[in-house]
């Protein structure tokens, strides 16, 4: 988000008043870079889910306990493709710490 922020925030600036430029808040999105973003996000689904062959669980901006790293559902693919807990437990570590840009 505080990406799509600063690329709104640069791209909203409209014409100055008098020697003033109006620049929008970051974090709050003019219509046409919200535009601009759900279309990109739109396309980087649509490449993951039919040339990738990703499964797309949805838009989970709002749910609750929402997570950059989806632990059960990487375990569960980690153990289907036959790793062990040890391995699975390593990968969601290191996972979770690029992630969230976290470096011990």
């Amino acid at each position: 988000m505080l990406l799509q922020a600063f690329l709104c925030r640069d791209q909203c600036r409209s014409g100055a008043k008098g020697s003033r430029r109006v620049v929008q808040p970051l974090g709050r999105y003019c219509n046409e870079c919200w535009k601009a973003e759900r279309a990109t996000q739109d396309r980087v689904i649509t490449l993951f889910r039919d040339e990738l062959e990703y499964r797309y669980l949805g838009d989970w901006t709002d749910r609750v306990g929402n997570s950059n790293v989806e632990e059960p559902i990487q375990s569960e693919c980690l153990c289907n493709a036959g790793y062990d807990d040890l391995q699975i437990s390593r990968a969601i570590y290191l996972l979770r710490i690029e992630a969230d840009n976290r470096h011990p």
